[in-house]
Parts: C-alpha cells; sequence; structure tokens
C-alpha cells in the first residue's frame, strides 16, 4: 500500500524538522489559547467516531476526562490534541477509523523493544493527534497537525494486523503521535493483533489519567512510558503541560 513505507524519507525529514521548528516559535501560546485560534473543526471528508472518557457539562457543552488538560469543549469545539472535539453535544474521535501510517523497522533500532523476543523487523502503527505541544517534537507533522490537514486513510483493525502478518512482522508497536489521544482504535487494533499472535507495544508520554492507562494494559502486552524532562518548569515551558500527573 502506498503508505508503507521502509524508512523515512529526507523530503518528510526535512517536513518534520520544519514543523518543529514552527512548535518552537510559538512556546509562548498556551494550549488553551490555540484551541481558541483553531476555532470550530473543519473535519471534511473525516467521518469522527464515538469517543470514550467524557462527561456532560450541561448547555451542550462535553468534558474530555482522558488526560489531565480535562478539556471543557462547547459544541464544535477540538481539545488541545487537535483529534477529539464536541460534535452536537457529544465527544467524538477522528482516530477512530483512520491510519496517517504503517512502516517498518528494524528492532535493532528500537532497543526498548528487545524484551519482545523476536529477530524480525517491527511494524509502527501511527495516528494523528497529541496532547503535549513539545516545542523540540521531531514527529511533529502526524502530532500536531490537524487531522483534516493530513493524508488519512480509512482501515479496519483488521487490516492494519493483516499489513503486519503479510509483511512477516510479529510486533506491532504504536508511536509517533500519542498513541493514546485515539485509545478507541488502539484497544480494537491491540486485540485484533493478539488474536493473530503479534506483540503490541506502545510508546506514550504518560500524560494521563489513570482510568485510560489501566484500560489500555488489558489490551497491549507492552507500554513504554517516555519523559520529556525533569521538572515542572521544563514541562511548563517546553510541553505546554505538567509532569506531576505522569509521575
Amino acid at each position: 500500500m502506498a503508505f508503507v513505507a521502509n524508512t523515512l524519507p529526507r523530503r518528510r525529514f526535512l517536513q518534520l524538522a520544519g514543523k518543529a521548528c514552527a512548535a518552537a516559535a510559538l512556546t509562548g501560546l498556551s494550549a488553551c489559547r490555540q484551541r481558541s485560534m483553531m476555532g470550530h473543526l473543519p473535519v471534511g471528508g473525516l467521518t469522527p467516531v464515538p469517543a470514550g472518557h467524557w462527561t456532560e457539562l450541561g448547555d451542550g457543552s462535553v468534558g474530555c476526562e482522558l488526560c489531565p488538560e480535562r478539556c471543557a469543549l462547547a459544541p464544535g469545539e477540538r481539545g488541545a490534541c487537535l483529534s477529539r472535539f464536541n460534535e452536537q453535544g457529544g465527544l467524538v474521535t477522528v482516530c477512530g477509523p483512520y491510519s496517517y501510517q504503517l512502516h517498518q523497522q528494524p528492532l535493532e533500532e528500537l532497543p526498548v523493544l528487545f524484551s519482545a523476543a523476536t529477530e524480525r523487523d517491527v511494524l509502527h502503527h501511527v495516528t494523528a493527534g497529541c496532547n503535549l505541544d513539545c516545542a523540540f517534537c521531531i514527529t511533529a507533522q502526524p502530532a500536531r497537525t490537524p487531522p483534516e490537514d493530513l493524508d488519512l486513510y480509512e482501515l479496519s483493525p483488521a487490516q492494519v494486523v493483516r499489513e503486519a502478518t503479510a509483511g512477516g512482522q510479529e510486533v506491532m508497536h504504536f508511536t509517533d503521535n500519542e498513541p493514546l489521544i485515539g485509545i478507541e482504535r488502539l484497544v480494537r487494533i491491540g486485540d485484533v493483533a493478539r488474536s493473530e499472535g503479534l506483540i503490541t507495544t506502545v510508546a506514550t508520554n504518560g500524560y494521563f489519567e489513570p482510568g485510560p492507562v489501566l484500560e489500555l494494559m488489558d489490551h497491549i502486552d507492552q507500554v513504554n512510558f517516555g519523559l520529556k524532562g525533569f521538572s515542572e518548569d521544563f514541562y511548563k515551558r517546553h510541553c505546554r503541560a505538567r509532569l506531576a500527573p505522569i509521575l
């Protein structure tokens, strides 16, 4: 399939580097300020699906309970992650049916996954959105680009897993954006992958409420929590987030 790649093309690398520079230039803006600048979400041809982990706030507003941002969204507004938004008084996600990229990578380049005990290459799965906004992000293309501006592919969980089995991969690794932003899709793919004998691993920033993280543990074999820094000041200045909820 056209979106499956073995390596990161030079042009794509330069695109990501440019996105990271742009993110650095916006460091002074808060996530809430960025949301208000975005306005209502023009989803274009994308079809969102119902999301979990939210509550009604009254007057058509909803409160997302996926991560510590706890975004309160009026109808039409999107959250800090760019992928979850309020559609007519209910929280929906555009991560549900879509993938951004599948690509193979040698296991040797991912030492954190050696415990997965396989000699085969790993199939990376990437979708859209992230609840951090790191000035130094090297995967800003899928992480911090509004989903409607990305080339997304509608693939069922079975189709995603079929790409791995057809390529001889034994491990599926969810990475590059923040996988838990699309936890609804993540757990479905994880269940299908497990039924096919694949090992599933997730790289996450850990900036989530305990409930969703515990839910994930029932569907994924291995989770790697990556710290961006070691102080509240660093997270506030460079990621627009807080360290305490992660720890």
